[in-house]
């Protein structure tokens, strides 16, 4: 498995367009690819059938049905579990995890009805890819796992080359605000932060708070992918 890394993340390099990078994750196995988004913020929901890139063996009905319910009852449970960048994660380990119920049961009900028992998303840089599986991800998924990670992140990699940035709001974030977002994005926590610029904790606290409000942002998490996809820090 090691060996065939390389050679993956090498076609994904050298494909030129959004839907060749796909086709490089697809071909190479060993789950289909369903399709990659980037991670926005809910306040600005991405565009049906513009923003997300669903791989060409999506079938033509599942895109129209997935974009409909998205449009009519808003977005899954499971996209706005995404948001949050968890740790890559199967289907199955998601629906364990958010129990979904009425409406929220949606999406799942849908990939039922095409015959999806599974999947992988993976939330990396921004932007999230999805896999799919017409069998339970069990123990032996975990020999895969490492490969499809990798090959994610060099794909998302690529697709925020070769995809039009939109362009950059001002966002009127204060010297001190800009230099924690950026701690933030770096994956440092708020007492970290404090001591990398010598303020108390509550001081970054609260500017972390700001942080979050001028963007929109649900989340601190949020708030560090919004700044990266942005490209204010």
């Amino acid at each position: 498995m090691p060996d065939r890394i390389p050679l993956l993340i090498r076609s994904i390099a050298e494909a030129d367009t959004p839907s060749r990078v796909l086709d490089a994750l697809h071909n190479a196995g060993p789950l289909n690819v369903l399709d990659s988004y980037p991670l926005f913020n809910p306040q600005e929901p991405p565009e049906p059938g513009k923003t997300i890139l669903y791989h060409r063996s999506t079938p033509l009905r599942f895109r129209s049905q997935h974009q409909a319910l998205s449009r009519d009852i808003g977005l899954s449970r499971l996209t706005r579990y995404t948001l949050n960048n968890p740790p890559p994660f199967t289907i199955t380990e998601a629906r364990r995890k958010l129990q979904p119920v009425g409406s929220d049961q949606w999406v799942f009900d849908l990939l039922n009805d095409y015959g999806i028992r599974d999947g992988f998303v993976v939330p990396y840089g921004g932007w999230a890819v999805v896999y799919w599986s017409e069998r339970v991800l069990g123990d032996r998924f975990g020999k895969d796992r490492m490969m499809l990670e990798a090959a994610s992140s060099a794909a998302i990699h690529r697709l925020n080359q070769l995809t039009p940035k939109k362009p950059v709001r001002s966002v009127n974030l204060s010297p001190r605000e800009l230099a924690v977002l950026e701690h933030l994005v770096r994956g440092l926590r708020v007492r970290q932060i404090a001591r990398q610029m010598g303020l108390a904790v509550p001081t970054v606290r609260t500017h972390l708070q700001n942080v979050r409000k001028k963007l929109n942002a649900k989340t601190l998490a949020q708030a560090a992918m919004i700044g990266v996809r942005r490209g204010i820090v």
